[in-house]
């Protein structure tokens, strides 16, 4: 049976001079960001992010075509909200929206499992209104902070504080659900308060859960990486208290995720292994990530070029290529 794409009303936006994009995210406001079953639609995302690497206009017709045909998707009646949010957003500028909104928006970087913030963040990427005031209200309608933030007066690093959340006695492993009550159990409060802030506390994050995926390689701390990504690219939205705040909300998510998700991870506690991937230029990286239509890999080979070019951090490069299938 041929799958009946929703009725569109006009084009959102043409703000990102990208004719094709631009036209496609308009498509895409026609569908609701949470999928069936309760899971995330990546259709804007990896729109973004198959640009961003080099996709053709054909290429990107075909992702659409490719994540709209299969029944995943909730077409949705266009919200009231967005038309009026939406021109809010062209009128005042993505920039000064998202400098007003997001300091609200940060307590929650977890939210849908870090992709709340990573529709924001490629929807700003985009320069697209719509898809920026889509993203906003996502994150208002999704954004549940887990607990307390730890204070970040404490004297240890985030990789010392996740090595003793893995081997704390009363530690358990769990599922997403079981995220919110471990956030308030004293093993987890009480640790996590040992972990100091020195002012570049979402550099050791993107160090932490960079050297958790070349660890583990697993759907989960895939999200890790790009959640951070994400985390890392708002904070320039926001005045150092809030940079502050994002950083350590950041941190207690994916402290929280490695300990109860990923059963303990600590790569502290395994050699490092020597990987290079140097000899693989992006373009070819991108070329094969764009092939296998996995929005989580086109993702996840952007979000790690742009670490490497803000950290020069060979691993980044190496995960990305692993992702694709170029490196093992």
């Amino acid at each position: 049976m041929a799958t009946t794409h929703p009725t569109l009303r006009e084009p959102t936006t043409r703000a990102g001079g990208d004719p094709v994009l631009d036209e496609l995210l308009d498509r895409e406001l026609a569908y609701d960001p949470l999928a069936r079953g309760g899971f995330n639609s990546h259709l804007s995302m990896s729109l973004v992010a198959a640009r961003r690497l080099g996709a053709t206009d054909d290429q990107l017709r075909e992702w659409f075509e490719a994540q709209t045909t299969d029944g995943f998707l909730v077409p949705r009646d266009r919200p009231s909200w967005l038309d009026p949010d939406t021109a809010e957003v062209e009128r005042l500028g993505i920039d000064a929206v998202v400098r007003r909104e997001l300091p609200t928006l940060i307590d929650a970087p977890l939210s849908q499992f870090f992709h709340a913030i990573i529709r924001l963040e490629l929807a700003i990427d985009a320069q697209h209104a719509g898809q920026v005031a889509n993203a906003l209200q996502h994150l208002r309608e999704q954004g549940r902070p887990l607990g307390d933030p730890p204070g970040g007066d404490g004297g240890e690093s985030l990789a010392a504080v996740a090595s003793a959340l893995a081997q704390h006695p009363q530690r358990h492993s769990g599922s997403l659900r079981d995220l919110r009550g471990a956030a308030e159990a004293p093993w987890f409060r009480d640790t996590l308060a040992r972990l100091r802030d020195d002012g570049h506390l979402l550099d050791d994050v993107a160090a932490f859960v960079a050297a958790v995926h070349l660890d583990r390689n697993d759907f989960t701390s895939l999200h890790m990486v790009t959640g951070t990504r994400a985390a890392r690219a708002l904070a320039q939205y926001l005045d150092p208290e809030d940079q502050r705040r994002l950083a350590l909300r950041t941190a207690q998510a994916v402290a929280l995720v490695a300990a109860v998700v990923l059963d303990g991870a600590d790569p502290s506690r395994r050699d490092t292994p020597d990987v290079d991937a140097s000899h693989l230029a992006w373009a070819d990286i991108g070329r094969a990530a764009l092939v296998t239509l996995d929005p989580h890999v086109v993702k996840l080979v952007y979000a790690a070029r742009l670490e490497e070019a803000a950290t020069a951090d060979p691993r980044y490069r190496f995960l990305a290529a692993r992702q694709a299938g170029l490196a093992y």
